[in-house]
């Protein structure tokens, strides 16, 4: 019936469209911060579409429709999107074209592109305009059509926000932290940082929310200055403990809803234009992370004239309705620069004053990927404390879970891929310091698990039988840390195939979990290592392989990410010690079966010799490799080494969380191979 749904809905879109003289209408999976998954109120994408996807964005044209969806979902869209009479895209796959691409060959001379310019980013609304500019199409990003003709949407979550306790978790200060970012800030001379995303907001300021499914993130905004630092929340999300801290802190509380308005009017730079103006440097002594000193950023006293406001934004995360915002605070400052050189742009035409105000903007303006993303992802001595401990106890829950399923199936008992996942889901919830799941638990048999992201529907999905694999992929959130797990296991007699394929991807597991790199290297690099097995045997997986891990925060984490294909600037970001990634090669047959193995692994320091510092990982998921699926004639020495090391010290970690029935089959799990 969803399907139906979805074409009333479209059609009800196209009214709208029609009324308000649009062509065509975007429609992204994302919310006002581009967060990976979004509050129910902002998957409006998936109301038009009925593609629960996490990623994928609509267009409608017309009577046309258009899907585009990565590699993950391919197989989950076709069966979500059928008999809506919107088209797949399958992004990345030969012939097919890209969203510009598509807009490009399809809209005509004139025509109007709509979308809600607080869900699309300053680089794709900056990219849009930009592409449709010859064909003199109108770009409207004010209006939100979607959200209009959306029958009672949901309004938006408000839920209160609790504090991070900085010496028993966070391991430092908002305080600390706000220093190291205004060092960063020195260095580019940057007088204003603006932030929209949420878990480096979360970060920063040692708070977490509960607005956003499985995301301890709460819905706000941040402004960060040499000598002041704004947080917007929702008024709802404000506690008493929260006031008394930020006081403390010295942060500034603001309503979240008054962030558009704020922003053009907000003081960004007075302060740096002051001490510009008394011959004072706008730099710290204080080192880049990319190896530059303060020293070779720019100096307001070094005699070059330097723009009194300059902002820092990410333009991955940061809207594009945020920076029109932005630009109408920087066009005023602009105007007044010029006016006291003796230039007024108000005794100019329209069309010469705008010209020279776009060639000003670029230098008021400081466009790289987040300093707080890098700072974030970089572990310190108690949160990786944290999370070797909270790991163990995790993989300790799964350890559990296994045997119990493997019991289970043998004594007839009568499961489905639901009452599965709710059993783990209850191991997670009786250890200490739980705070919710990481992500709803992916629980999926047999060509279930061909779906990457499959979940089962609130009927339990399929029931399981004593034959083929069952695929879980599971975590939690913690106030000792963030956990994301995935293991496939046998229920019973398996094919020759699925055998050969798990034991590929148990070895582009372990190949990556051990191998030693030079320090400088990014995922880019190391990706062959998981990917090689996979290759030499003709075989792939359409998906990265590792991302990172947040710490009781987001289960997919940048900026580093293990992946051959760059998709943006983040992604060549080297690894470094102290960085937490996951390690997830898979085989996905459509119609037939699923296979991945995740360990998440901590990046560190190897050692270092003659040619430089190397680096190397260390496991913190502590569960055993289903040994009935692996076939050890495929093993080389060296993966069979890595293979009963790792259970070595499985069987060592785990045991004293187990009762004695337990340890026994645990210890023939691990048994050397």
């Amino acid at each position: 019936m969803a399907e139906n749904r979805c074409v009333a809905r479209l059609a009800a879109l196209r009214g709208a469209m029609e009324r308000n003289g649009v062509d065509t209408v975007i429609i992204p999976t994302a919310d006002y911060h581009n967060s990976e998954y979004v509050a129910d109120c902002f998957k409006a994408r998936e109301y038009y579409s009925g593609f629960t996807g996490s990623a994928g964005i609509l267009a409608v044209r017309g009577e046309e429709a258009a899907l585009w969806a990565d590699g993950r979902y391919f197989i989950q869209a076709e069966h979500e999107l059928a008999g809506s009479g919107i088209t797949l895209m399958k992004m990345g796959e030969p012939g097919v074209p890209t969203l510009h691409e598509w807009l490009k060959a399809e809209m005509p001379e004139n025509s109007r592109l709509a979308f809600d310019g607080r869900c699309i980013t300053k680089a794709e609304g900056q990219a849009l305009a930009a592409l449709l500019d010859e064909k003199k199409v109108e770009v409207s990003a004010e209006k939100d059509l979607a959200g209009d003709t959306w029958e009672n949407r949901p309004a938006l979550p408000k839920h209160p926000v609790f504090l991070l306790d900085a010496e028993k978790y966070a391991g430092e200060s908002a305080e600390s932290k706000l220093k190291r970012l205004r060092g960063k800030m020195a260095e580019k001379n940057v007088t204003a940082y603006v932030s929209s995303k949420l878990d480096e907001i979360m970060w920063l300021f040692n708070i977490r929310g509960n607005d956003v499914e499985c995301n301890p993130v709460a819905l706000s905004y941040a402004v960060v200055t040499k000598d002041k630092a704004l947080l917007y929340l929702q008024d709802e999300e404000v506690t008493g403990e929260l006031k008394e801290y930020a006081k403390e802190a010295g942060i500034t509380l603001r309503s979240y809803e008054r962030f558009l308005a704020d922003l053009p009017e907000l003081p960004l730079g007075e302060e740096a234009a002051a001490g510009a103006a008394a011959g004072t440097s706008a730099t710290e002594t204080v080192s880049a992370s990319d190896g530059t000193s303060a020293a070779e950023t720019v100096s307001a006293a070094d005699g070059e004239k330097q723009a009194a406001v300059r902002v820092w934004i990410d333009p991955d995360y940061t809207s594009f309705s945020v920076y029109c915002a932005l630009l109408k605070n920087l066009d005023r400052t602009i105007r007044e620069e010029l006016k006291a050189e003796g230039l007024d742009l108000a005794a100019l035409p329209a069309a010469a004053a705008d010209k020279i105000l776009a060639s000003e903007e670029a230098k008021h303006f400081v466009e790289t990927p987040s300093p707080v993303d890098f700072m974030k992802s970089i572990r310190n001595e108690t949160e990786i404390r944290n999370f070797r401990d909270i790991y163990v106890e995790d993989s300790a829950a799964l350890t559990k879970f296994i045997y119990w399923l493997k019991k289970s199936m043998k004594e007839g008992a009568q499961l489905t891929e639901g009452s599965a996942a709710a059993y783990l889901d209850q191991l997670r919830a009786g250890i200490s310091d739980y705070v919710e799941l990481s992500f709803p638990t992916i629980s999926a048999y047999g060509s279930n698990a061909a779906m990457m992201h499959y979940e089962p529907g609130e009927d339990g999905g399929a029931a399981l039988s004593p034959e083929g694999m069952l695929l879980v992929d599971s975590g939690g959130h913690y106030l000792r840390g963030t956990t994301d797990v995935t293991r496939t296991m046998s229920l019973g007699p398996v094919t020759d195939e699925m055998r050969r394929s798990y034991t590929l991807t148990a070895v582009s597991q372990l190949q990556l979990m051990g191998t030693v790199f030079l320090k400088g290297c990014n995922g880019i690099a190391l990706d062959i290592m998981a990917r090689e097995p996979m290759w030499e045997n003709g075989m792939d997986y359409k998906c990265g392989t590792g991302h990172g891990i947040g710490y009781l925060l987001n289960v997919h984490e940048g900026p580093q990410t293990i992946r051959w294909r760059e998709r943006e600037k983040a992604d060549s970001t080297p690894l470094e010690a102290g960085m937490v990634v996951s390690d997830e090669p898979g085989v996905y047959r459509e119609g037939a079966y699923g296979i991945r193995i995740e360990t998440i692994l901590l990046c560190r320091e190897w050692g270092t010799t003659p040619d430089g510092t190397f680096l190397c990982f260390e496991p913190l998921t502590f569960a055993p490799l289903d040994r009935d699926l692996i076939d050890p004639s495929a093993l080389t020495p060296h993966t069979r080494k890595l293979l009963n090391d790792y259970h070595r010290s499985v069987l060592e970690k785990i045991s004293p969380y187990l009762n004695e029935e337990e340890k026994l089959w645990l210890s023939g799990e691990c048994a050397e191979i």
